[in-house]
Order: C-alpha cells, then structure tokens, then sequence
C-alpha cells in the first residue's frame, strides 16, 4: 500500500504524482512552492539550458530574491489581474536590455541584475505578460542559487 503525506506536512514543497498503472504512481515534478492545481500550465516547459535575467535586492543572491508575488503577499494587491498560477511564478527577462528597463523603474531603482542559466531540472518556464522578453518561472525545489547564478551586475540605472 502506497501511503501520501498531506500536502500540509510537505513543508514549502508540492509534488505532482501520475498514475502510471493502477497503484505505480512516480513523482514527476517538485516545486519550491505549493503550487494551485494545474500549474504550471501544459504549455510550460523546462528552461533548456538558457539564459535569463532577474533583479536581486543586494550584491548577492538569497532565496528572498526568488520568491513568487504570492509567497510576498503583493498578490492578489497590486497583481490582481494576474492568475494565481503566474502569481505563483517568478518573473524573468529572456533580454538583458528588457531587465535594465524595468530595474528603471523608481521601486528597483537600487536593485541588481543577476544573470542565471536554468536547466532543464530547474523547473517550467512560459513567455506571459505582454512584453515578448517576460517569462514566468516555476522554481524547482532543486534549484541552488549559489550554483545557477552566473554573473552579477553593478546597478546600472
């Protein structure tokens, strides 16, 4: 007999089981934070080794510097028209330029630019919003912050 720990008792982390047979299920994603059921959405995939960019609030990355809008508590606030899947993923830039326009903006005014290659075990990744160069990130509970960030940036603004 299989036994499931409640998702209350999983810590910060949800596991996503398949069926494979009756009674063979495999654990076929974690994330490092619960997620609603459905997300990420099908049209998600793994980042493929690519590049993408993140404002961070310091000189170094923490895992402050990763957390969603929903585990901030801004969502549903100033993010209210935003799903709570995409509020439950973590912004980045596919263009290091688009990045430099938003750290722009007054609130990121003293904020980073970190650069980060996500594998492919380091969670889904989906284009949203409007701005072509904005992807949403489901972060894996794998993901080490310490091994992915490969450069960081002087504030530029």
């Amino acid at each position: 007999m299989i036994k499931f720990r409640p998702l209350s008792q999983l810590n910060h982390s949800f596991t996503r089981y398949e069926l494979l047979q009756p009674n063979k299920f495999i654990m076929t994603e974690i994330y490092y934070e619960q997620l609603p059921e459905g997300c990420p959405e099908d049209d998600a995939k793994p980042a493929n080794n690519q590049k993408f960019y993140r404002l961070i609030n310091g000189n170094t990355a923490n895992d402050v510097d990763f957390y969603s809008h929903k585990k901030l508590e801004i969502w549903p606030g100033a993010f209210k028209d935003v799903s709570e899947c995409i509020a439950s993923s973590v912004s980045l830039w596919r263009d290091f330029n688009a990045c430099l326009r938003v750290q722009k903006l007054a609130k990121n005014k003293d904020k980073k630019v970190a650069e980060i290659t996500l594998e492919n075990n380091d969670g889904k990744i989906k284009q949203t919003g409007n701005n072509i160069d904005h992807y949403s990130w489901w972060r894996a509970d794998s993901f080490k912050i310490d091994k992915n960030i490969i450069y960081k940036y002087p504030n530029l603004a």
